[in-house]
């Protein structure tokens, strides 16, 4: 997971930062599931807000959004409920403002725009090759966990909307 984090950060996504940790109980440091090293873990920088500031030092105050197994990026209307309904997204910053235009018109582009005018249309919504590069990282990880079905996307500035993940198993 560590060196996982370091190369998405390195392929300039915003990725969390992640780092070993050991954790111990009564002085006995314990195995993790799955960890080959007893009492090491993978320390997940949490994502939100303080996140946003670090990774979009320019423009911090974008909405960042996470995505759960029902959150696949269909446009469901203009209502704000439907989003965050059925565990589908949750708002990771900005938590106050129940503002969801941008994740709305996201999915509206993604979704309704014909095909003459897909690529131009993606391209004011979505920064495009920061995109390529979280599919490729993802692909090269064969990371089946922080996909399309567990994205966080995160809207830092009106021009642009960014995909990223909190985790690279």
């Amino acid at each position: 997971q560590v060196a996982a984090a370091a190369l998405a950060q390195l392929s300039g996504l915003p990725a969390a930062r992640v780092r070993l940790v050991e954790v111990r109980e009564n002085g006995v440091a314990r195995a993790g599931v799955g960890s080959p090293v007893p009492g090491l873990y993978a320390q997940h920088e949490v994502l939100n807000s303080d996140f946003t500031d670090v990774a979009f030092p320019d423009d911090g105050n974008g909405n960042l959004y996470s995505a759960d197994g029902n959150g696949n990026l269909d446009h469901l209307g203009a209502d704000p409920a439907t989003y965050a309904a059925d565990f589908r997204y949750y708002k990771e910053s900005n938590e106050g403002e129940n503002d969801w235009a941008d994740l709305m018109e996201m999915t509206r582009v993604l979704n309704e725009t014909p095909a003459a005018e897909y690529a131009t249309e993606v391209a004011k919504v979505a920064e495009v090759d920061e995109w390529v590069r979280f599919f490729a990282v993802n692909i090269l990880l064969a990371n089946s966990e922080s996909t399309l079905s567990n994205p966080r996307v995160t809207r830092p500035t009106p021009e642009e909307t960014v995909v990223t993940t909190g985790d690279y198993y």
